[in-house]
């Protein structure tokens, strides 16, 4: 069957709307999945990765698959994910043509710096990019193909930096008549290095924050949580897990890195301590799984930063009362 919308909908026409379908969660399949869904068809979303874990195959091919999904769905042991709307989708593709763009441009500010370095050019800016400094780097005269080689490179940091603000503006005019979204984020934005485009991005990546039961999940979900090996009494912490969703990611590692260049606060604070005992690299992940955290509470009870610490703290004086009067003494019992 071509993938085409005529010949997939004649398809599924002959079963009406009683009949469930399962699909794997690949790269295309937003047209697929709402092509059934306007045609009032139970649709079932397959998370690939889990979906090959309980289904192990030593023969697969396209019909082999088909009827594992077919025999799974059946027994709804579907490992299912998430299906947002397509609403959520278009601003989730808008959220991430930005951050692709914001990779160009750190990379090619990367090979700027680095090609300044091999000639031991060293500018009287720090920021070489805006004001004074871009037109110190701007007037900058070197040998072949160096200057070439700065001179494109500015073109396409001018070029990107343009392509984010316009995306930027379209972000904002898109959420600007959902409320909910809205007040959400202003929560978000509540905690330190989180602006509003940060604020949109985690809530789009994240979804329905309830469909995480507990932080450990939404932790794994966003790939901060390291891999651990264990035998016995003994376990191992290993890397960060690639099977993440990666946009989250690495939104939450670009606010630490924005924690950090503050220099103060609870968080700061977190990172020093963090960073004395396990090093730089560390303890930013370790400060970027904490700040993850803190926005789970902060969408799930619906309440802003300040709050959530509040809370924290009186917990902690609780916790130290009742040590003190014997509460938590399992003698007392």
């Amino acid at each position: 069957m071509p993938n085409e919308f005529d010949a997939v909908g004649k398809f599924f026409s002959q079963f009406g709307s009683d009949c469930k379908v399962a699909v794997e969660a690949t790269r295309n399949w937003y047209w697929f999945v709402d092509l059934l869904q306007s045609m009032s068809i139970d649709v079932t979303l397959s998370n690939p990765v889990q979906t090959k874990a309980i289904a192990y195959a030593r023969v697969k091919n396209d019909k082999v698959d088909a009827r594992m999904l077919s025999r799974l769905l059946e027994n709804d042991l579907i490992p299912s994910a998430w299906i947002p709307s397509p609403e959520e989708r278009r601003i989730r593709e808008m959220l991430r043509m930005r951050l692709r763009w914001i990779k160009i441009r750190t990379m090619t500010k990367n090979v700027v710096r680095s090609s300044l370095a091999k000639l031991n050019v060293k500018l009287k800016h720090t920021d070489i990019w805006n004001g004074k400094g871009g037109e110190e780097l701007k007037d900058l005269v070197l040998e072949e193909p160096y200057q070439e080689i700065i001179d494109e490179c500015r073109e396409i940091i001018e070029l990107t930096s343009y392509f984010i603000e316009i995306w930027q503006k379209k972000i904002k005019k898109a959420v600007k008549c959902n409320k909910e979204v809205l007040n959400s984020c202003k929560l978000l934005e509540t905690h330190p290095g989180i602006g509003y485009i940060s604020a949109f991005t985690i809530l789009y990546e994240s979804g329905p924050i309830n469909r995480f039961p507990f932080p450990d999940r939404y932790i794994a979900y966003v790939g901060l949580a390291p891999k651990t090996k264990g035998s016995a009494d003994k376990y191992r912490s290993g890397h960060l897990s690639k099977q993440a969703n990666m946009y989250l990611k690495w939104i939450y590692v670009e606010v630490a890195t924005h924690v950090i260049r503050i220099g103060k606060g609870k968080l700061w604070n977190y990172y020093q301590k963090e960073m004395h005992r396990k090093g730089k690299s560390v303890a930013k992940i370790a400060l970027a799984r904490k700040i993850s955290t803190d926005c789970y509470y902060i969408l799930k009870d619906r309440i802003n930063y300040i709050t959530f610490l509040e809370r924290g703290t009186r917990k902690r004086r609780a916790g130290h009362a009742s040590e003190k009067t014997g509460l938590n003494d399992p003698c007392q019992d």
